[in-house]
């Protein structure tokens, strides 16, 4: 079993995309904003927007997401560990083994 190639570099071609992407469309709608503006209507102390509700709501979503696959990676690597030393039922020393080609069929 290998691996493929052309899988790696889809993965880490859809890895930097997602990457770029996903760091492009925040930096554009920040550098959209006027600084002194934001500082003005932040000093007022009113209700914010429904843009910081739902920015909010994602912050809780992303944060739910991330602890749920943190706690999902280490359950699977506690597994693996256990699996690691479950007795395989043979004995693996001395064993010879080989590699056999057929034919295609006709």
């Amino acid at each position: 079993m290998s691996l493929s190639v052309l899988v790696l570099v889809f993965a880490g071609g859809l890895a930097l995309v997602t990457t770029v992407l996903f760091g492009v469309v925040p930096a554009v709608q920040l550098s959209r904003v006027q600084v002194g503006d934001a500082l003005k209507d932040g000093s007022r102390g009113g209700s914010p927007g429904a843009r910081a509700h739902v920015r909010r709501a994602l912050v809780v979503c992303q944060v739910g997401v991330a602890v749920v696959l943190l706690v999902g990676a280490g359950l699977l690597l506690k597994s693996f560990a256990t699996l690691l030393k479950v007795p395989r039922g043979f004995d693996a020393e001395q064993v010879l083994t080989a590699r056999m080609s057929l034919p295609p069929s006709r």
